[in-house]
């Protein structure tokens, strides 16, 4: 009988461990741990968006001469991947603050829902796991894939294996975890709570991990549940709106308890550790906190691809600048005079290409206005507006953003407009009265922040709710009830006409279209909404 440890090391997530967690883990165990009999030793890196960092681990176990797998993070995959509040209750999607500010939300299971795709795209720990399990398999009897950071001692590794050489009818073994305050003395950490047990594979045992769950979503005790190993685990319950079709269980019962493991420590705060619940919300600020960081450096990274790069096509304007110029000089009285929407022109700032002094000018005039809208009374209101006028806002805050290169302001805006689009179609559904022409501009707006979107290396058009939530659903439905409309029976060629062209502007295939009554927008910007999207980095 032979054992293979499989040790996953995964990227670190503030504040559920501290930032250099994994090389002092991975030192620690290369340096500490004794060799193990009838055992191999193995690592798989399981997504590191540092390659310095990748680097670094892999030299250290091959250097010990461990074997080491490299599980790369997808990142064109990730950057496919929505926030998306479709699917939880009526309540929840409509409540939410359309700027929508993660750390203002308590229900730790909408963020995770919220965060779930892209979670995913960046943390499958079941995946890696599920791979632990199928390398082992072909060379040993045992397989234990375990967390990165877990480690054992002598004593109790020949407890588990002579436990498990005395039980011929067992397929999985649960090993006890203690969790370590300090890896010097191994000093346990305090705390009366239920911690989950790593699992042991034999070759022949037939369940997996799911592959479905996120980090953080009972990604392991969803196993513990299904082979009915006992334990609090039995009671961690999904979101009331999370509905998958579970696995079914292939071995149940078929389980042995055995040794003991020791998770080193992660330099988490004192706090976080005390509790089950504290490292259960530290886990989600960790994957938010990560996901922000990648969507913040791919934007940057995209716009500094188009640096002297931009189609002819897209070179300065002399017509779309100076209507940029003369919104731009004198925004503030015709904020004052006529409303927001005089500031729409100013959506096309990120698609054109400018320089010299007047730039400088430009510039300046629109960070003062960015921060204006950001800050001010009237500004705020009007971000959470829930009909044209919001989104329209939020379209502008990200034009300028991105002028301006505030990334993170643009990232954030990027990745909560999905966020936005449910919130309002929630509230459109809600039964009250919606004003046809605020139901254009609506449309109007979305199109554009989809196209503007996509420049940017997000493409809204793509994003779909549970429920076929997108913009095009939005369009067909405006094509099915905007003839019973007044307005639409009174020049019905001139409204079929103009969401003939907008449904193709979502798609990038639009010609050049004549204003209506919703929206006054040059021909020359339109065209540069239909220009193909570079693919970028």
């Amino acid at each position: 009988m032979n054992f293979a440890i499989y040790r996953i090391l995964g990227n670190s997530l503030p504040p559920r461990h501290d930032a250099e967690s994994t090389l002092r883990n991975l030192s620690y165990i290369l340096e500490h741990e004794e060799s193990l009999p009838d055992c191999t030793k193995h690592w798989i890196l399981n997504g590191l968006i540092d390659s310095t960092l990748e680097a670094a681990c892999r030299q250290m176990i091959e250097a010990a001469g461990q074997e080491c797998h490299c599980l790369p993070f997808d990142g064109d995959g990730y950057r496919m991947q929505f926030l998306d509040a479709s699917g939880m209750p009526e309540d929840l999607r409509r409540n939410y603050p359309p700027n929508f500010d993660p750390t203002l939300i308590r229900n730790r299971l909408a963020i995770e829902w919220i965060y779930r795709h892209k979670s995913i795209a960046a943390i499958n720990i079941n995946r890696a796991r599920n791979l632990a399990i199928e390398l082992g398999r072909q060379h040993a009897r045992w397989t234990i894939p375990l967390d990165g950071g877990c480690y054992f001692n002598i004593k109790d590794w020949l407890e588990l294996t002579r436990s498990l050489h005395a039980d011929s009818s067992s397929l999985y073994a649960l090993i006890p975890m203690l969790r370590l305050e300090s890896n010097t003395g191994f000093i346990e950490a305090p705390g009366n709570y239920p911690i989950e047990p790593q699992i042991a594979f034999r070759a022949d045992a037939p369940d997996r991990f799911d592959e479905r769950l996120r980090y953080g979503n009972r990604n392991k005790a969803e196993l513990l549940v299904r082979i009915a190993a006992p334990g609090p685990w039995h009671t961690w319950n999904a979101a009331d709106w999370d509905c998958f079709v579970p696995v079914a269980p292939k071995a149940p019962g078929r389980f042995i308890e055995a040794g003991r493991a020791y998770r080193l420590e992660t330099g988490a705060s004192p706090k976080v550790e005390s509790h089950e619940r504290q490292r259960h919300a530290a886990r989600f600020e960790g994957v938010v906190g990560m996901t922000q960081a990648l969507d913040r450096q791919a934007l940057q990274n995209r716009f500094a691809s188009f640096a002297g790069t931009m189609p002819p096509s897209l070179q300065i304007q002399a017509e779309l600048l100076t209507r940029c110029d003369q919104v731009l000089a004198h925004w503030q009285r015709v904020v004052s005079d006529q409303g927001w929407q005089t500031l729409q022109t100013l959506w096309v700032l990120p698609l054109l290409t400018d320089g010299g002094e007047t730039r400088k000018r430009r510039l300046g005039q629109a960070e003062a206005l960015l921060r204006f809208m950001e800050s001010s009374k009237d500004g705020m209101a009007a971000s959470l507006a829930m009909n044209a006028n919001g989104i329209w806002m939020h379209l502008l805050k990200l034009a300028l953003a991105l002028y301006t290169k505030q990334w993170a302001l643009a990232s954030r805006l990027l990745n909560y407009a999905p966020v936005r689009f449910i919130a309002n179609q929630t509230r459109n559904a809600s039964g009250r009265p919606i004003n046809f022409a605020d139901c254009l501009n609506q449309a109007n707006a979305w199109v554009i922040l989809a196209r503007l979107s996509a420049f940017a290396g997000h493409d809204l058009a793509r994003y779909q709710g549970v429920q076929g939530e997108s913009i095009a659903a939005l369009l067909a439905q405006i094509g099915q009830t905007g003839p019973e409309a007044p307005e639409w029976r009174a020049r019905p060629e001139h409204y079929a006409l103009w969401l003939s062209r907008l449904t193709a502007l979502l798609m990038g295939e639009a010609q050049p279209v004549s204003p209506i009554d919703s929206a006054e927008f040059m021909p020359e910007a339109w065209q540069l909404l239909a220009e193909p999207v570079q693919s970028g980095p």
